[in-house]
C-alpha cells in the first residue's frame, strides 16, 4: 500500500477560537475497580479504541443497574440509600460512541437467557410514540431498570414538564417510591448513562433550574480528552465480545438469575470504613465553606459521599456477590472514583461555557428538527413550548424557522403567509413540514 501523502500545513488562523481548551483529564482509575470490571473495560477500550471513561461508564451502568435490584447501602449516618448511578459522558463525533454502544448494549442485552428475567432489556430508547408527560416515561423506565441516552432532550425533555421529571430523576436517585409507578416495582430504581457531545451538554451542565432541582449534582460527569490520531485498531478473529467482556457478561446473568429484594438486602459499613466515610465527609464539607476548593461545585459536592458509597458498594458487590459490609479498602475504590468525579467536574469549571453563536443555534435547531419531527409538521407554538431553549419565544422561534425554510429544513404546512414586517407572531397560526436536509452554502444567505 502506497504511504498516505503528508498533509498540508494549516492555514493561518485569523480569528479567535470560540472555545479555550480545557486543561488534560486525569485518567480514568479502571485498574482499581477489581479482576472483573477492569479487564473488561480494558479489553472493550482496545476493541473499540473509544475513550476509557466513556467505556467505564457504559459497563458501570450495568453493574448498577444488576446491583440496585439486590442490595441498599445503609451509611454511617444511618439513612439507607439504593446504589443506582446516574453518569455523563461527553464525548465527540468520531470517538467511537457507536461502536461502544454496539459492541456493550447489544451484548448486554443477548444475556437474556430466559423471558422469566423481564428486567434484563437493559437500556430502554425513551422515546415512545405520543408521550404525555415525564411520568409515563420514567414508569416505563423503572420497569427496564437502566436508560441509555443519546441527548440531553431524551433524558429530561424540554418545556412544562422539564422541573417535573428533573424531581422524578432526584426521587429515583434518592430511591423514593413514586406514585405515577404502580405498575412498576414497589422500589423503583433507575440508573443512567447520558452519551452525548460537549456543545449538547453545555446547556444542560449550565441550566440554573436543573441545578435547583439537584439533578446536576447527582450526575458523575467525564469529559475524556480525544483519542483521535492515536488510536491503534487490530484485527480481531470474529464479531465476538472480548474474553474478559464475555466473563463480565456471565457474571452479570448470575446476578440477574438472583430475585430482587425488596426491600434491599442492606450493606453497612465496617468499623474501619465507616470511620474513613466520616473523615471524607467532614473533610467535603469543610471544602464547601465560602472560599474553599468545592465552593464552586457545592451543588455537586454535597453528594460526594454518598457518591463514594454507591460507587464503591457497585464495585464490592460485582467482585464478592456474597458481599454483606464495606470494608475499608473496598472504600477506598469508591473515594479514589469520587476524587476523580470531583476534578472533572473542577475541570469543567475553568471554562465559562461561551454564548452558542448563531451558527451553533441553527444547528441545534435543525438537529433537534430532524431528530425529533422529519416528516412530520411542526407549529410555531409547539417550538415554543418543547424546542431548544434558544427559540423558546415566538419572535426568535419564528426568525430561525424563516432561516430553515431559506436552507430547506423545513418548508411552510399552511397557507399564512406571514408579513416580514409584523412586529409579532400568533404562535397558533404558522406550521412546518420538516423535510430533513442538511447545512449547505445557502446558510451564507441573509
Amino acid at each position: 500500500m502506497a504511504p498516505l501523502p503528508k498533509p498540508a500545513p494549516p492555514p493561518a488562523q485569523t480569528y479567535a477560537p470560540s472555545i479555550t481548551l480545557l486543561p488534560p483529564p486525569a485518567p480514568f482509575p479502571a485498574a482499581i475497580l477489581g479482576p472483573i470490571l477492569a479487564p473488561a473495560i480494558t479489553a472493550v477500550a482496545a476493541r473499540t479504541q473509544s475513550p476509557t471513561p466513556l467505556i467505564a461508564h457504559h459497563i458501570l451502568t450495568l453493574a448498577a443497574m444488576a446491583a440496585q435490584r439486590l442490595i441498599n447501602v445503609r451509611l454511617p449516618t444511618g439513612a439507607q440509600r439504593p446504589v443506582s448511578c446516574f453518569f455523563a459522558s461527553l464525548v465527540g463525533a468520531g470517538e467511537g460512541r457507536g461502536a461502544a454502544e454496539r459492541l456493550i448494549v447489544e451484548a448486554a442485552r443477548a444475556v437474556q437467557p430466559t423471558p422469566r428475567l423481564p428486567n434484563l432489556n437493559l437500556f430502554y430508547d425513551p422515546r415512545p410514540p405520543r408521550v404525555r408527560d415525564g411520568e409515563d416515561r420514567y414508569r416505563a423506565f423503572v420497569r427496564q431498570a437502566g436508560v441509555f441516552t443519546r441527548h440531553p432532550h431524551d433524558l429530561i425533555a424540554p418545556g412544562a414538564h422539564r422541573r417535573a421529571e428533573a424531581a422524578t430523576l432526584v426521587a429515583l436517585w434518592d430511591g423514593k417510591v413514586i406514585k405515577s409507578a404502580v405498575t412498576g416495582p414497589s422500589y423503583p430504581r433507575l440508573s443512567a448513562h447520558l452519551v452525548t457531545t460537549p456543545r449538547a451538554a453545555r446547556a444542560v451542565l449550565g441550566d440554573a433550574d436543573l441545578l435547583e432541582a439537584g439533578v446536576l449534582g447527582r450526575l458523575l460527569v467525564a469529559a475524556p480528552a480525544s483519542n483521535i490520531g492515536a488510536r491503534e485498531f487490530a484485527p480481531a478473529e470474529d464479531d465476538d465480545p472480548p474474553p474478559a467482556f464475555g466473563r463480565l457478561l456471565s457474571y452479570l446473568g448470575e446476578l440477574y438469575e438472583k430475585p430482587p429484594t425488596a426491600p434491599a438486602r442492606i450493606i453497612g459499613f465496617s468499623k474501619e470504613a465507616a470511620a474513613a466515610w466520616l473523615s471524607y465527609a467532614r473533610e467535603t464539607e469543610d471544602a464547601m465553606r465560602a472560599g474553599g476548593a468545592l465552593a464552586a461545585v457545592r451543588g455537586f459536592a454535597v453528594h460526594l459521599p454518598e457518591h463514594a458509597a454507591r460507587l464503591a458498594a457497585v464495585v464490592a458487590l460485582m467482585n464478592d456477590g456474597a458481599l454483606t459490609e464495606i470494608t475499608a479498602a473496598q472504600l477506598e475504590t469508591g473515594l479514589a472514583l469520587a476524587r476523580f468525579y470531583t476534578e472533572e467536574r473542577l475541570r469543567l469549571l475553568d471554562v465559562a461555557p461561551p454564548a452558542l453563536s448563531m451558527s451553533e443555534q441553527e444547528d441545534l435547531l435543525r438537529e433537534w428538527l430532524q431528530r425529533k419531527y422529519e416528516g412530520k409538521v411542526i407549529t410555531l407554538r409547539d417550538l415554543c413550548r418543547t424546542g431548544p431553549r434558544h427559540v423558546r419565544d415566538a419572535d426568535t422561534a419564528y426568525k430561525f424557522m424563516r432561516r430553515m425554510e431559506r436552507l430547506g429544513i423545513v418548508q411552510p404546512a399552511n397557507d399564512t403567509a406571514p408579513a416580514a414586517s409584523a412586529p409579532r407572531r400568533p404562535v397558533g397560526r404558522y406550521a412546518w413540514r420538516v423535510e430533513g436536509g442538511e447545512r449547505s452554502d445557502a446558510e451564507s444567505v441573509g
